[in-house]
């Protein structure tokens, strides 16, 4: 079968498409998919470069990528959230227990696949995984309500903006910040303020926030502290956190790992369903041009999606 794979770290020229070996019959708990498309996310990138060797170290050469939708082939003992046939979602990330996605086929854990949504097609659907359940995990850490004050920084992104939309779902107050040519979008999806976050002055005029969204790719977290309430949560994705600055703040930092489980994903399904979130589509590349695909995603207003 046609696949992407790394067989030594480096960059995204470095990415060979090649004949692999097709997966083996599931196993307890998978699923076999063919796969239609996979998404670039800064994990991704990150394997490419061997950021993650420290803390999972893959056995090279590996298929890169994490996030997919497709159709199940066949499913492994153990697997009833899912049927053969069944239009899917997920996450098989090897960081999380998957065998990568950016392949005709793969192997994916049956508890990090949903159905996908039915009013999007398949290929647009791939975006959805990593980026929808990060939004949905951390909202809930920040026990959002429509009571809630919250600020999410980085909105103009694919995390970002899924939690805007999905925070006013849930009723509350969103102040944002975005680049310059976002900021426009940002507002579009229902951001009640929106800041250039190339202009920071803005920070020091917002008070009482129940929570913040860090959406980012990494910020001077001490300085969003005072903008906060007393023991409200600061959580980030990329953003690391000085525990003490936090202590003496009187706030909660959390540093999220994603765990993109069925249940987060069902429910990003369904808030796309439902016309909830609507994510922004940058490009489509054929599987031949993947690392076009890595390149444009650094720079591009939406996801970079891979068709097979």
């Amino acid at each position: 079968m046609k696949a992407v794979q790394i067989r030594h770290f480096g960059s995204p020229d470095d990415l060979v498409i090649s004949e692999a070996p097709a997966p083996p019959t599931p196993g307890e708990g998978q699923l076999l998919v063919r796969v239609a498309a996979a998404s670039v996310n800064p994990l991704d990138e990150l394997t490419v470069v061997g950021g993650l060797e420290s803390i999972v170290p893959l056995k090279l050469p590996v298929i890169v990528g994490g996030d997919f939708a497709g159709i199940v082939q066949d499913i492994g003992p153990g697997v009833d959230n899912v049927q053969v046939g069944d239009a899917v979602i997920g996450q098989a990330h090897p960081a999380l227990g998957g065998n990568g996605t950016f392949a005709e086929f793969i192997l994916a854990p049956a508890a990090l696949t949903s159905r996908a949504p039915e009013v999007i097609d398949l290929v647009e659907a791939a975006g959805l995984p990593l980026a929808g359940s990060s939004a949905l995990q951390a909202l809930r850490t920040l026990e959002v309500g429509p009571d809630s004050t919250i600020v999410v920084l980085g909105a103009g992104g694919a995390v970002g903006s899924i939690g805007v939309q999905a925070a006013k779902h849930l009723g509350a107050t969103v102040i944002a910040d975005a680049a310059a040519d976002d900021t426009e979008y940002v507002r579009s999806i229902g951001a009640d303020q929106v800041y250039n976050y190339a202009d920071q002055s803005w920070v020091s005029r917002v008070h009482d926030v129940d929570g913040i969204l860090d959406a980012s790719t990494g910020v001077d977290a001490t300085i969003y502290y005072p903008m906060l309430k007393p023991a409200a949560r600061f959580v980030s994705l990329a953003t690391r956190h000085d525990p003490e600055a936090a202590e003496a703040a009187g706030i909660e930092a959390i540093n999220q790992f994603t765990y993109p489980a069925t249940e987060l994903l069902a429910e990003v399904a369904s808030l796309v369903d439902a016309g909830v979130i609507h994510q922004r589509i940058a490009a489509v590349f054929p599987a031949a041009h993947t690392r076009a695909a890595f390149a444009a995603a650094g720079i591009a207003h939406g996801k970079c999606l891979v068709t097979f």
